[in-house]
């Protein structure tokens, strides 16, 4: 079934049999599957001659096995078929062969192994430039001319296609046919891989502020709304126009409401108005760690809730001079007090003014000044239920990113507090940057920590915002698959300890409709 295919040793010429081509594929298809279909896991047309464009009359397959130890298998199944293996390919995430006389090659066999990039790239191409017509109608063109300066020079030919194909290529994970592609790789909804990205890119959001505050709603999910804090990037793949949320200049992703500036106020509700947050001090005290943003937000109540009186006269405003019988959990937010002292002077005095408002559910502290079996005991005696969240954020280069009060606790050192917390009957957790720490590093140190948490660690996508930030990421970070190699790892260690994440407790996670392969139900905002 060969005929009208192939085409002599370096030469170009551009063909437009596209039913050829199409009947030839699922031909060659149902060969290679019959022949081989034990060690082969997947089989798709690619190449120019699957998109229906002028193309050199070589029909390009890719095929994914298992892994190299299969290829041998596969190699003497289809070298009968007359196939031929060429070992300098270049390539060695996968593997190539070429069917028919050598002079006139007809077929391109591209073997990719299943944890080979390789694969999804090539997919990634054909799907992106049959959805996109002006790419397709641009790289016609360049095949055109490339074809009529080199009509007997096919490496020049093909050199001169590289480019394009690679700015193509740059576009992976920044677009809809990559978010798909993504989706099937990890078995991650591509709802999630969506927001995901959001968070790591921000948005550009023209004439707003560096840092802008939103709750939106994905167009797939128009009655879930999801609280955003995002950078405002004017290289994100994400543009706000009018309340909508656009990917590829204008392809609606979702919609938004209370859009603001991220400001920072002294206490704002979450969980559907049963847990309340307290920035108890001044952010413009708390400096010194690289990767926040504190200098970008704005201090919309700056001031420090430091006596009796100000806590109650707070509680007042924000409860409407109710009482809090049904809050759930009062989170103390900030570490930035200086000295154990001073942090369990204000958790005491928390816990007091909290009593008097019918207080009876979680008081909960996140910091890391709280070591000391003294203030464990002190706490103990006086507070109901208590939680403790360290302030870990970062597992490497902790000397160089964080703040001196923070550096000099070691890894161990916050293993013994967690396991002393838990100890003690606190519920216990750890709040984390993600994007800063290599993979290996995540997942060996949550590993490490997880028998010491009573509860899932917060994890938090580092968002950049100004170009020392991005000196900060890990260089896998810069990739959105880091982030959800991560979240596969991270379901691997906490799903089996049932740890599930809760949707309102952070606002930039790496889950939203899934975790593993459950479905993600919870208080949302």
């Amino acid at each position: 079934m060969y005929s009208g295919l192939g085409l002599e040793r370096k030469k170009v010429t551009l063909k437009t049999d596209y039913e050829l081509w199409d009947k030839e594929y699922l031909h060659e298809k149902e060969v290679l599957l019959k022949n081989a279909g034990r060690i082969i896991r997947k089989i798709e047309h690619v190449g120019s001659t699957s998109l229906h464009i002028k193309s050199k009359p070589i029909l390009d397959i890719a095929v994914m096995i298992e892994s190299k130890e299969d290829f041998e298998i596969l190699r003497n199944l289809i070298e009968k078929l007359g196939y031929t293996y060429r070992e300098n390919s270049g390539d060695d995430e996968r593997r190539f062969f070429a069917k028919g006389p050598e002079e006139k090659r007809t077929h391109y066999l591209h073997v990719h192994f299943s944890d080979s990039p390789s694969w999804y790239k090539q997919i990634f191409f054909r799907n992106y430039m049959r959805s996109h017509e002006e790419d397709r109608k641009e790289y016609v063109k360049l095949k055109e001319k490339l074809c009529s300066r080199y009509p007997d020079d096919r490496a020049k030919y093909t050199d001169g296609k590289s480019e394009f194909i690679k700015n193509v290529l740059d576009k992976f994970d920044k677009t809809l046919d990559g978010f798909e592609i993504l989706s099937e790789k990890y078995s991650i909804p591509i709802e999630d891989i969506i927001l995901i990205s959001l968070n790591k890119n921000g948005v550009n959001a023209i004439g707003l502020t560096p840092r802008i505050r939103m709750r939106m709603a994905l167009k797939t999910h128009p009655e879930e709304f999801f609280y955003f804090g995002l950078s405002n990037n004017n290289n994100s793949p994400f543009v706000l126009r009018d309340n909508v949320i656009y990917i590829e200049k204008n392809i609606e992703i979702g919609t938004i409401n209370n859009l603001e500036n991220d400001d920072c106020a002294s206490s704002y509700f979450r969980k559907q108005g049963k847990v309340i947050t307290l920035n108890s001090n001044k952010r413009s005290t708390c400096h010194g760690c690289k990767f926040c943003p504190n200098n970008l937000e704005l201090n919309s109540e700056d001031q420090n809730l430091d006596t009796y009186e100000k806590v109650e006269v707070h509680f007042r405003k924000i409860l409407g001079g109710k009482d809090m019988p049904d809050i759930e959990r009062l989170t103390i937010c900030t570490g930035c007090f200086g000295s154990e002292e001073a942090a369990l002077s204000h958790i005491l005095l928390v816990n007091q003014v909290a009593k008097n408002f019918r207080f009876n559910g979680t008081l909960h502290y996140i910091g890391s000044e709280i070591q000391s079996y003294k203030a464990f005991d002190a706490i103990k005696k006086e507070v109901q239920s208590f939680m403790y969240t360290f302030t870990v954020e970062c597992f490497s280069k902790r000397d160089v990113i964080l703040k001196k009060n923070k550096s000099s606790i070691t890894l161990e050192k916050y293993y013994e507090m967690l396991k002393k917390g838990k100890m003690y009957g606190f519920k216990t957790n750890i709040i984390y940057v993600l994007g800063i720490d290599n993979i290996d590093i995540v997942e060996k140190n949550m590993q490490y920590f997880s028998g010491v948490m009573t509860e899932m660690p917060l994890i938090n996508i580092f968002q950049p915002h100004i170009d020392e930030h991005y000196k900060l990421l890990a260089e896998s970070a810069l990739e959105l698959e880091y982030y959800l190699k991560i979240r596969k790892k991270m379901e691997k260690i906490f799903k089996k300890l049932n740890k599930y994440p809760q949707s309102w407790e952070c606002y930039r996670p790496l889950w939203y409709f899934k975790y593993g392969e459950d479905e993600l139900k919870c208080i949302r905002i």
